[in-house]
């Protein structure tokens, strides 16, 4: 049985490729650690690197994310609005580039942790020394297992 060369050629695929996705955060424990445990969870359809790209305030993290949005279909800033005075810079960098969306936490992250405990519409104000973030975490430590939670810590 004589077989054509065609017949060794690769089949097409079945699946479609998976997007390759970069979701970068302000920190490199609690929110990382959040994230990733979310796209476990969800089984994320997508090759997923969440990153703490080094720096801390949204202009900084939006600027990271250009420059390495070439190697991406889809790139994810996860910011905090809390008290940043370069927030409003970040949201303006990011509009331009059709790639980049801003997920924003209003007023941090810890407020999607809390998220979890229930539903909560209360409004989180700086109030002395205190920022809208810290008022956050200080409710989350009144929760259940919680007690001991601190910014930037691991959340187990």
């Amino acid at each position: 049985m004589v077989h054509s060369t065609t017949s060794f050629d690769r089949k097409k695929s079945r699946f479609k490729p998976q997007p390759q996705v970069l979701v970068l955060c302000e920190d490199s424990k609690s929110g990382k650690r959040y994230l990733e445990e979310a796209a476990f969870h969800f089984r994320a359809k997508a090759q997923v690197e969440i990153a703490h790209c080094g720096v801390t305030h949204p202009s900084g993290i939006v600027e990271r994310a250009i420059a390495r949005q070439k190697r991406f279909d889809k790139v994810f800033c996860a910011l905090d609005r809390d008290t940043h005075l370069c927030f409003e810079r970040a949201i303006d960098l990011a509009r331009p580039h059709p790639k980049i969306k801003v997920i924003a936490s209003f007023p941090c992250f810890e407020f999607w942790l809390l998220l979890h405990f229930g539903f909560n519409r209360k409004p989180f104000r700086a109030v002395g020394k205190n920022s809208p973030g810290d008022l956050v975490a200080k409710s989350l430590r009144e929760k259940p297992n919680m007690d001991k939670y601190q910014k930037g810590k691991d959340i187990s």
